[in-house]
């Protein structure tokens, strides 16, 4: 299971603006997964399913209509990365073989840590810690998010650039 985050703003009206600002939103989506494969939590993942490799982006496009947008996304493939980004609710327990090496890797029983999680939910998910800064039952950014520190300070940099 990946995660994708769908990003979508106002476009200006003019063709050759909206080429310009298409432009500058890739910009800024390649600095928001540069920034989140920087910061991404390290754990045990084997090197082909590290969540800090796992980040991407799908290059903005057009959507015409009354008011013209830009849609792009950063994605990460990571095998389960939403939870090992946002953590992981109390309910059903995880599968032993998503969380064995890093029990083991800490010393503690695989079956323990998956009662304790069932039971509580991760430490991630209860202290809504997580690199997007997203709360993981309303998934609502906060302002501190890289959404908005990374992502948008970008985007108004490369748009002030552009010389219409």
């Amino acid at each position: 299971m990946g995660l994708n985050l769908d990003l979508t703003k106002r476009a200006p009206l003019e063709e050759a603006a909206r080429e310009a600002f298409k432009d500058a939103f890739d910009t800024a989506l390649i600095e928001l997964a540069d920034y989140l494969q920087r910061n991404s939590p390290r754990g045990v993942s084997s090197a082909g399913d590290s969540l800090a490799g796992g980040w991407d982006i799908k290059p903005a496009r057009k959507r015409r209509g009354v008011i013209p947008q830009v849609i792009g996304e950063v994605v990460n493939t990571a095998d389960a990365a939403e939870f090992r980004i946002r953590g992981r609710g109390p309910g059903g327990k995880p599968p032993i073989s998503k969380i064995e090496r890093w029990a083991l890797s800490v010393g503690m029983s695989p079956y323990a840590l998956q009662k304790t999680i069932a039971k509580r939910g991760t430490r991630r998910w209860r202290e809504k810690d997580n690199i997007l800064k997203q709360d993981p039952i309303t998934l609502e950014f906060s302002r501190s998010s890289p959404l908005y520190t990374v992502f948008e300070r970008k985007l108004a940099e490369e748009w002030g650039k552009i010389k219409l």
